[in-house]
C-alpha cells in the first residue's frame, strides 16, 4: 500500500463526498485507526526485560567470575507504558497520537551511551519502536481510507 499524499487524499475526499458521507466522522475514524495501528506496532516492537541471564565480570584481583541468575521476574513496564490519546479536533483537522511516558523510553527508543565514572564505555543502539509504529501506520493509511469508503458504500447502498 502507498502512503497518503495530497493528491490521493483529494481523491479519497472526492469519493466520500460523492457518496454523501459525513466527512468529519470519516476523518475521525480514519485518524483514530491510523493512530491505533501505530501504537500497536510500537508496542509489539518494545522490548521486555528478562532477569534470568548469564553474568560475567572480572574482579579487581583479575579473577573471572561467571554465574547464571535464576529470577522468574519478567519486565514489561516499558511495553505497558504505551497510551493512545483521544482523537480530537484541532481547527479543521482531526488529531490522534500515542506516546510512552516511561522515564527511560526515549533511551531505549533512540539509544544511549554507557557511562561509568564519567567515562564512555560504549553505546547501546536504539530499538526505534516509535518510528516503526509511525512507519507502519503511514503504510496502512491508504488501506484504512479504502476500507472506510467501502463501509460508506455499503451503508449508502452503492
Amino acid at each position: 500500500m502507498s502512503a497518503i499524499n495530497a493528491e490521493n487524499y483529494s481523491q479519497y475526499r472526492k469519493q466520500l463526498e460523492e457518496l454523501g458521507a459525513n466527512l468529519s466522522r470519516c476523518a475521525q475514524t480514519v485518524t483514530s485507526q491510523v493512530s491505533e495501528i501505530g501504537m500497536k506496532i510500537a508496542k509489539l516492537n518494545t522490548p521486555v526485560g528478562r532477569y534470568d541471564k548469564n553474568v560475567s565480570f572480572v574482579t579487581t584481583d583479575g579473577k573471572v567470575v561467571n554465574f547464571q541468575t535464576h529470577s522468574k521476574k519478567v519486565g514489561g513496564t516499558l511495553r505497558r507504558g504505551w497510551k493512545k490519546d483521544a482523537t480530537h479536533k484541532e481547527g479543521t483537522d482531526w488529531v490522534s497520537s500515542f506516546s510512552n511516558n516511561t522515564s527511560y523510553a526515549m533511551y531505549v527508543n533512540a539509544g544511549h551511551r554507557i557511562v561509568s565514572d564519567g567515562i564512555t564505555w560504549g553505546y547501546v543502539k536504539g530499538v526505534r519502536m516509535m518510528e516503526q509504529g509511525m512507519n507502519e501506520a503511514q503504510k496502512q493509511t491508504s488501506r484504512i481510507f479504502e476500507n472506510e469508503i467501502t463501509k460508506v458504500k455499503a451503508n449508502t447502498g452503492f
